[in-house]
């Protein structure tokens, strides 16, 4: 073998070969709502409904779910009802539900004079109540109905809101169905089936079925409370659907992080409230009611309407000044170039997980590319083809890993498109242990070009190497393994590189790269 074709073999030329994405031409938060200083009850009505079934859990005589929660976490409020005294009712709201009181003047001794407001079904409906026929339109609720204020798996009172049309009569059929948050459902099969959870109780005023762990709990007789305080033997719910309301969905299986832990959870949507049930939480606490009444004090007093996308401003396409750096990592390999030229983005992330990748362009449109696999290093590479008529300005590639959540974005910036064949270098000045990227646009496509790269000592690199313009346009990519090359042609300094078609050897180009270590 040659002294040439050896050098040639020790400056490893690596073509990237893998064509990954394409770019045609033309191209709300949940509020964390901590618990509030201990206010008072604002009615003595509403201590009398909270001392019969929640007192004894909050002294700790007793351990069970609370059907309230500990405290009131909000003072009294006036809210609008149109059939209250003066159109305005007192309302307080406890972790669980909301309690009220529209007719000040009704009957105290009814188990209705206080009541706790169908908000679940308001949630998932998108409607707020202001009176008996009147209501405010709303966006449903995007709140995760059961489990952490992060969660990102179980369904949202939106998606519940989805799933409201009658069903048959089930008797007593297993609960088979699984839910997920984007509303997709599945057969529950073995992964849920091993509950042997079944359905106890048709309701034909809504047409739902009530699963059997809920209309159990509905039903449970307890030490409760009475108007003097003595503890007595009766219903924790009377009447039966006091609390909750009718049945609106049908139960459904979903998973559900829970204090930081993913578990099987099954939810079931009330008029009032969700009931929720975790096989493997201790038996007084596997039947539990959501925190509808926080999730509904957010969503009606937190709430950011979805904002309008607005038009970015205007960048400045005759320099790279406005291209930044990349976030968390992440970067452009080439980071500002004419239209036309191909672009890499990269990053690391966690290994062999699959990572999401969007494109936004200078119009602020996201555009969703098709997953990456991270290889067992964490590399994700995502290639990205521009072409001469692709509109100029800043680029934005977000990455998302899907097991480690990790979020980074690179950015690259187009110029204006160029006719003459052109050697793109990035990183300039590059390091000697990581890739320098090159791409030489402006040929003729499928043409082979002879690469030439010379060191700063001026030996010839690899005179011979051939590479086709296998993308299309005349563009080719390809990176110099800088990393690897013999420790005699690891130089500092300005380094050469040609590239010409041998087709027509009067079409060539040039560029000049600086190595550091």
């Amino acid at each position: 073998m040659s002294t040439k074709a050896v050098r040639a073999a020790r400056l490893r030329l690596a073509l990237i070969l893998g064509l990954l994405a394409s770019l045609v031409g033309g191209l709300g938060n949940l509020a964390d709502n901590t618990a509030a200083a201990a206010q008072d009850f604002a009615d003595p009505a509403y201590t009398n409904v909270w001392n019969r079934t929640d007192k004894q859990v909050a002294n700790g005589s007793l351990s069970r779910t609370f059907l309230w929660g500990p405290e009131p976490f909000t003072p009294g409020l006036q809210e609008d009802y149109a059939e209250a005294p003066g159109g305005k009712r007192l309302v307080q709201y406890f972790d669980k539900s909301r309690m009220e009181i529209t007719n000040p003047a009704g009957d105290k001794t009814s188990p209705y004079f206080v009541t706790n407001g169908l908000i679940a079904r308001d949630m998932m409906i998108g409607k707020i109540q202001l009176g008996d026929n009147k209501f405010e339109d709303r966006e449903p609720s995007t709140i995760g109905v059961a489990g952490d204020v992060d969660d990102t798996n179980g369904p949202t009172y939106k998606v519940l809101g989805t799933l409201t049309n009658a069903a048959g009569d089930a008797g007593a059929g297993a609960v088979g169905k699984a839910l997920d948050r984007a509303g997709t459902i599945r057969d529950a099969g073995p992964e849920f089936g091993k509950y042997n959870t079944i359905y106890a109780k048709f309701e034909p005023t809504t047409n739902h079925n009530i699963a059997k762990p809920f209309w159990d709990f509905l039903n449970q007789t307890v030490q409760v409370l009475d108007s003097g305080g003595q503890v007595i033997t009766g219903r924790l719910f009377d009447p039966v659907y006091y609390a909750t309301g009718l049945p609106i969905t049908e139960a459904y299986w979903a998973r559900v992080k829970v204090a930081g832990v993913v578990k099987d959870v099954l939810v079931q949507a009330f008029e009032r409230r969700v009931l929720t049930f975790t096989p493997d939480n201790p038996e007084a606490y596997r039947v539990e009611m959501g925190n509808v009444g926080r999730h509904y004090y957010d969503w009606r007093y937190n709430f950011k309407p979805t904002p309008k996308p607005t038009p970015p401003p205007p960048v400045n396409t005759a320099t790279c000044d406005n291209t930044p750096i990349g976030v968390n990592g992440a970067y452009s390999a080439l980071k500002c170039g004419p239209a036309g030229m191909n672009v890499l983005g990269l990053v690391a992330m966690q290994a062999n997980e699959l990572v999401s990748v969007n494109l936004v362009t200078v119009s602020n449109v996201a555009i969703q590319l098709s997953d990456r696999k991270a290889d067992a290093n964490g590399l994700t590479i995502v290639s990205i083809i521009t072409y001469p008529d692709t509109p100029q300005g800043r680029y934005t590639i977000k990455f998302k890993g899907k097991t480690s959540g990790k979020e980074a974005e690179a950015y690259f910036f187009l110029l204006p498109a160029v006719s003459a064949p052109t050697i793109i270098v990035t990183p300039d000045p590059g390091k000697l242990d990581q890739p320098v990227f090159l791409v030489a646009i402006g040929f003729a496509a499928e043409t082979p070009l002879r690469f030439n790269i010379r060191n700063p000592d001026s030996k010839s690199g690899d005179a011979d190497q051939l590479i086709n313009t296998t993308l299309g346009g005349g563009r080719t990519v390809f990176f110099v393994a800088n990393k690897g090359f013999p420790s005699d042609l690891q130089k500092e300094g300005k380094w050469f590189v040609s590239a010409v078609d041998t087709k027509n050897e009067k079409l060539y180009a040039t560029a000049n790269f600086t190595l550091k270590k």
